[in-house]
C-alpha cells in the first residue's frame, strides 16, 4: 500500500513537470510570435530614408526643358561685319559661318514659286564649297510648289571686287542667281531680302539667268524709282552646260565692269550724269551728302553691298510666265568659290560702253 502510494505521487510530480514544461514552451513560443510576425516588416525599414527625400526643383534641375528656351537664342542671328581685308585671299564659299540662309514663302516680290528653306535637301556646304538644289514638290507647302534655298554673305564691300565661281543650271521656269544688295537690306529681319525702298537704294545683278533661255548671261544695275531705272549687260553663251564659270563684279566711284569668264560684259562710266539727274532721290540713302546730278547714284555713297546666292522657281521674271507642269523636278547651282577684295581691277582695252536702258534680246 505504501509502495503504491510512493508510485502514486511521483506519477503526479513527473505529470506536473511535464505539464509545467509544456506551459513554459507554450509561453515561450507565444512569446516568440510577436518577434516572428514582425520579421515580414523589417526589410521595408531600409526603404524608409527613401521616401522623405525631396524630389528635385526647378532651381535644383542642372539644365532647362526644351521648352523653355527660345530655339532663335540658340541660333544668334549674324550680323553684317565691317569687310577684313585679309578674306581677299580667302574663299568664302568654304565658310560656312559667313552666310545666313533665308527662310520665306512670299515670292520675294516677283510672285515666284518657291519656299526658301534652310534644309539640306536644299542647301549644303562641304569642303568643296556651297550646293543650291530646287525640288519639285509632290504636296504644296505653305502653298508654294518648290523648295529651294537663298544664302547672305555677313561680309560685304563698298568698292572693290567681288567674283563669283559657279556651275549654273538652266531649264523653264528656272531662275539662278548671283547679286548683291545693300547690307541693310539684305538682312531685313522680316525675311524680305530687299529694302523697302528697292530699287532706290541698287542692286548689282553679277550673273542672272532666265533658264528658258540659257545662252543669255543677264549682269544688272537697279536704281531709282519704284519699277527700277536699269541697264543690263548681255554676254551670249550657254554657261548652263556643267561647267564652273568665272563672274565678276568691279566698281568704285568712277564706274563699274562685270564680266563673264574674264570676259567683260558690263562697263558704265558714272561720270555719265544723266542716268541719274533723276527728278526725286529723297528715298537714296545719304543723298544730302552729295549734290547735283549725280545724287540719285546709289553706287557711289560708301554703302556696304553684301552677296546673295539663290535659285527662284517662275514668277514675273518670265515672259510669258511659265506653266508649273513644265519646270524640272529638280535643278541645282554649285558655288565653288566667292571671294572679295577691296581692291578694283578694271579692265582699260576691249570693253564697250553699255549703253543705259540697254535690253537683252533673250535666245535659247
Amino acid at each position: 500500500m505504501r509502495s503504491t502510494t510512493i508510485v502514486l505521487i511521483a506519477g503526479l510530480i513527473c505529470a506536473g513537470i511535464v505539464v509545467l514544461a509544456v506551459a513554459i514552451g507554450i509561453v515561450f513560443i507565444i512569446r516568440k510570435q510577436p518577434q516572428q510576425t514582425q520579421q515580414p516588416v523589417q526589410p521595408v525599414q531600409p526603404v524608409q530614408p527613401v521616401q522623405p527625400q525631396p524630389s528635385p526643383t526647378p532651381s535644383s534641375q542642372p539644365y532647362r526643358s526644351p521648352g523653355s528656351t527660345p530655339h532663335k537664342t540658340q541660333t544668334p542671328r549674324p550680323s553684317i561685319l565691317p569687310h577684313n581685308p585679309s578674306l581677299a585671299v580667302q574663299n568664302l564659299a568654304l565658310k560656312p559661318s559667313y552666310w545666313q540662309a533665308e527662310q520665306s514663302w512670299n515670292g520675294n516680290g516677283n510672285s515666284s514659286l518657291q519656299e526658301y528653306t534652310k534644309s539640306s535637301t536644299n542647301l549644303k556646304f562641304d569642303s568643296t564649297g556651297i550646293t543650291i538644289t530646287m525640288l519639285k514638290r509632290s504636296i504644296p507647302v505653305h502653298g508654294m510648289s518648290f523648295s529651294s534655298a537663298k544664302v547672305v554673305c555677313t561680309q560685304g564691300l563698298s568698292k572693290g571686287t567681288v567674283t563669283f565661281v559657279a556651275s549654273v543650271p538652266s531649264g523653264i521656269g528656272v531662275w539662278p542667281a548671283l547679286w548683291l544688295l545693300p547690307k541693310d537690306g539684305a538682312l531685313d529681319p522680316g525675311g524680305s531680302m530687299a529694302p523697302s525702298d528697292w530699287p532706290w537704294t541698287g542692286e548689282i545683278d553679277v550673273m542672272e539667268l532666265n533658264g528658258t533661255y540659257p545662252h543669255t548671261v543677264l549682269q544688272t544695275l537697279h536704281y531709282g524709282p519704284d519699277g527700277g531705272a536699269y541697264t543690263s549687260g548681255c554676254y551670249a553663251k550657254n554657261i548652263a552646260d556643267g561647267k564652273q564659270h568665272t563672274f565678276a563684279a568691279t566698281w568704285d566711284e568712277t564706274g563699274m565692269q562685270m564680266s563673264v569668264d574674264s570676259v567683260c560684259n558690263f562697263n558704265v562710266s558714272f561720270s555719265n550724269t544723266t542716268p541719274f539727274d533723276l527728278p526725286s532721290c529723297s528715298k537714296v540713302p545719304n543723298s544730302t551728302s552729295i549734290q547735283g546730278p549725280t545724287k540719285c547714284n546709289p553706287f557711289i555713297k560708301g554703302t556696304t553691298f553684301v552677296p546673295i546666292m539663290n535659285i527662284a522657281v517662275s514668277g514675273t521674271f518670265f515672259n510669258p510666265i511659265p506653266d508649273p507642269n513644265t519646270i524640272p523636278k529638280t535643278a541645282t547651282m554649285k558655288i565653288s568659290s566667292v571671294t572679295l577684295s577691296p581692291k578694283t581691277s578694271f579692265v582699260t582695252t576691249s570693253c564697250a560702253p553699255t549703253p543705259w536702258r540697254q535690253v537683252c534680246q533673250l535666245t535659247d
